[in-house]
């Protein structure tokens, strides 16, 4: 009898430590399970609802999957020592400790990972490990007391002792809790500064005291957490069309009651502008520290305009090219405010202006020049000026690709190369237009000297629109399709915002006109205070597969001369005015094209990139 109980006893223990193996085998997998499982469903089912949904679940699940596991492990033998003769008790209290372990880990890691995400860091992989780590030592001990504490409780059945251990157990955990905070105290503070006033931080700088310090911060700390989990469930609920309306309705009563007490302010002049105004009219943002204030591209343009200035160079010209929507006119506007060393006039081309005395007037005007009816008296009257540099904007507008349209243009060249000693010109045009006039005249006759704007880096695509989306003061809200993404290893938000850019510059190929419409095309809800991002992606190019030639001879005038009227693209196409009219018609319907207020049409940046490689495949356009 005593050997059959000590068999049944051996079989019983080698099976608890089997499962437990299993189960431990299984914590440790199923992390990357549920990953795959989620860019399966990514790959796969991008349009679907469901889909969509099983991810979202999906995605809360995975960092909770571990404990989640052995709290069901926990109460499946829970019930099972109820109700069978099984003695499970080694498997029940280990897995009841994991499951303690793991909630605690996971709570310190979420908490942690959201305090470098709201403080806007990118996490290497490096401080990845440190965290972990972190929030390891962290759970390891306060599961230790914890169960020493039940272990006492058990054993002493309460009183003073078992008392007095709880309030040394809390102060514990609570100074482990200051001592994990405390190794990222840079995060914490930028993460604080995001989220309440200056104010308050005048405040919690003044209890920054080596006594109070461990008190206070973990409580702030713990705060901190409960205001981003109540931000982030208002931002889901206001996906209901009930709570939007009832969020709605309480903002009236709290704008009637301030209207009531208060004067009324003045409101901001941003605030009536949509969300579309902040990426598609640069002038909103013409206050604001530009982008390009560092940028290389200025270096150039001082250091031509300097040398002709001290007189180390003879040529007084320089071309400034860049492909459309590159940011050359910016790159200008910003030159110019920095500039202080000689006089500057600014000419913005009038589109198309196509005479020669048009050009002539516009630039003598700017100059104040009287009487200045031709080259020569131009000449004569500049001997009186003072160092001047005329930077003229836009001069893909001085010609037309037809009979007689190039007489604005050669006007130009024969001032340059008239080579005046007042006279500094830096001229911007569009690249494809310089492709073609290199096709015209001679490389060598246009300009002595250029710069090629290159294409930006996804850093400078980032931060243009991140500014701009800041601007227009609304929350910012990734798909979860973009979230479900990243690994389970990464930050969420942050990554998803990584992938998000990533894809931006890759669809716009580094031209930021191109890549603020594809964020705009990507941006849902945007007359609500939360933008959501989907997916980026430029339209489908099957569109595209069936223009005709007649299509493709019209839209290639308009990226040679960046826009026309309906007449002028008759001119250059060599169609029927009846075919022209048709064409613009479908590439308005069709998205391709954009009408002005003027009539005239311009090829829509969302489309721009896809249009000129398609162009260029069927030789429409050259390199």
């Amino acid at each position: 009898y005593l050997s059959q109980t000590l068999y049944q006893s051996a079989t019983n223990l080698a099976m608890q430590l089997l499962l437990l193996i299993i189960f431990c085998l299984f914590l440790k997998r199923i992390p990357g399970w549920i990953y795959a499982l989620q860019q399966r469903m990514v790959r796969h089912h991008l349009n679907k609802k469901t889909s969509r949904i099983a991810i979202s679940l999906l995605r809360f699940f995975q960092p909770n999957a571990q404990w989640l596991s052995a709290v069901l492990l926990y109460y499946y033998l829970h019930y099972q020592l109820k109700t069978s003769d099984n003695d499970w008790l080694l498997v029940y209290n280990v897995v009841a400790i994991a499951a303690f372990y793991l909630l605690v880990k996971t709570l310190a890691l979420g908490a942690i990972s959201n305090t470098n995400s709201r403080a806007h860091l990118f996490v290497l992989k490096s401080k990845q490990l440190d965290i972990k780590q972190q929030c390891h030592r962290f759970a390891l001990y306060t599961t230790f007391a914890s169960v020493f504490y039940i272990i006492l409780q058990i054993i002493l059945k309460g009183g003073i002792i078992c008392t007095a251990y709880l309030i040394i157990l809390i102060l514990t955990i609570w100074l482990l809790g200051y001592r994990t905070i405390n190794a990222f105290q840079s995060e914490f503070a930028t993460h604080l500064s995001k989220r309440v006033s200056e104010q308050f931080i005048s405040r919690f700088e003044k209890l920054q005291k080596p006594l109070i310090k461990p008190l206070v911060n973990p409580a702030i700390f713990i705060g901190l957490q409960l205001l981003d989990i109540i931000r982030a469930a208002h931002i889901q609920l206001l996906r209901l069309e009930r709570y939007q309306t009832l969020t709605a309705k309480f903002l009236k009563i709290r704008l009637e009651q301030s209207q009531s007490n208060t004067p009324e302010p003045e409101q901001e002049e941003q605030d009536d502008i949509h969300y579309e105004n902040w990426f598609l009219n640069s002038n909103v943002l013409e206050t604001r520290p530009n982008l390009l204030a560092q940028s290389p591209w200025l270096g150039d343009i001082n250091q031509n305009a300097g040398d002709w200035l001290e007189g180390k160079q003879d040529e007084n010209d320089l071309a400034l090219i860049g492909e459309n929507g590159i940011g050359k006119s910016t790159l200008l506007k910003q030159w110019l405010k920095q500039w202080d060393k000689s006089k500057t006039v600014y000419i913005k081309t009038p589109e198309k202006t196509l005479r020669a005395n048009e050009l002539l007037k516009l630039i003598c005007d700017s100059l104040d020049f009287k009487d200045c009816e031709d080259i020569a008296g131009f000449v004569s009257q500049q001997e009186a000026l003072e160092k001047t540099i005329i930077v003229i904007d836009e001069a893909h507008h001085l010609f037309l690709s037809d009979v007689g349209g190039f007489e604005a243009y050669k006007k130009l060249q024969d001032l340059i190369s008239a080579k005046l000693k007042n006279i500094f010109w830096v001229v911007a045009i569009n690249q494809q237009s310089w492709i073609y006039l290199n096709d015209v005249f001679s490389q060598t006759y246009q300009f002595s000297s250029f710069i090629t704007m290159q294409r930006w880096t996804q850093q400078g695509i980032r931060d243009l629109i991140l500014r701009r989306h800041k601007a227009s003061r609304r929350q910012l809200h990734f798909d979860e399709l973009l979230l479900a993404s990243t690994s389970h290893s990464e930050t969420a938000t942050r990554a998803a915002e990584s992938r998000c850019f990533s894809l931006i510059w890759d669809q716009s190929s580094g031209i930021p006109a191109v890549a603020l419409a594809i964020w705009i095309n990507s941006a849902r809800n945007p007359a609500t205070g939360l933008i959501e991002m989907g997916i980026p992606e430029r339209p489908g190019s099957d569109a595209l597969n069936s223009l005709s030639d007649d299509h493709l001879f019209v839209y290639a005038a308009l990226v040679v001369h960046d826009s026309l009227n309906t007449q002028q693209a008759h001119a250059v196409a060599h169609l029927s005015e009846a075919i022209v009219r048709r064409t613009l018609k479908h590439g308005l319907d069709q998205g391709f094209l954009i009408r002005k207020s003027d009539d005239r049409y311009f090829i829509n940046p969302l489309w721009q990139i896809q249009l000129c490689q398609l162009l260029r495949r069927k030789n429409f356009l050259h390199e």
